[in-house]
């Protein structure tokens, strides 16, 4: 149904169509996956009497994309699943991914925390910790670890935390933002 519309399109119109992807059944049952560009055969008047059609075999692409996705899946599964606190910041400070565990140690929504910074959750006096942290991360490259910080719940409570910083980079290894992975160590300072 997809190359009759795509086919379809194409007499319509007398443009190409290009992209198309499709499953392709081969002669001993193998699928394949495969990708095309349709183009109009036309006569001398501008009538559409056939097709040209260019493809290639996308089979290995989709195999990676598949895997990635599943990976992305079960990354994804572990954060969330994880009694410590797992967040994401860019370089603004601002969250731009927040774990269930970080959600019940501040007392927020993750709604609530995505896009906004984390300043308001660290008591001022830490600030300098962290802002320390992150030029040290940003110029080595390297995670700093076990820093003892007070966090600032949004009902106004003082949790004692543990935080490791670890840098996100891109493809050409320059430091974008900075991964958190906490625990509140509360009881263990009481005590």
């Amino acid at each position: 149904a997809l190359l009759y519309e795509a086919f379809g399109k194409i007499f319509t119109t007398g443009k190409p169509v290009r992209d198309i992807a499709y499953k392709a059944i081969r002669k001993d049952g193998e699928i394949r996956y495969s990708e095309i560009a349709g183009f109009p055969i036309q006569n001398q008047k501008g009538e559409v009497v056939g097709f040209r059609g260019i493809g290639r075999d996308i089979t290995e692409r989709k195999r990676m994309e598949e895997a990635l996705r599943q990976s992305e899946v079960k990354y994804r599964t572990i954060l969330e699943e994880m009694d410590e606190a797992y967040f994401e910041v860019d370089l603004a400070g601002n969250y731009t991914y927040v774990n269930d565990a970080i959600s019940r140690l501040l007392g927020y929504p993750k709604e609530e925390l995505l896009g906004t910074t984390f300043r308001r959750q660290v008591n001022e006096e830490d600030m300098a910790l962290f802002y320390d942290a992150f030029g040290k991360i940003f110029t080595t490259g390297k995670p700093i670890r076990d820093i003892a910080y007070k966090a600032i719940r949004k009902d106004g409570e003082i949790r004692y935390s543990e935080i490791a910083w670890i840098p996100t980079q891109n493809y050409k290894g320059v430091v974008v933002g900075f991964r958190g992975i906490g625990r509140d160590i509360t009881e263990r300072k009481r005590m």
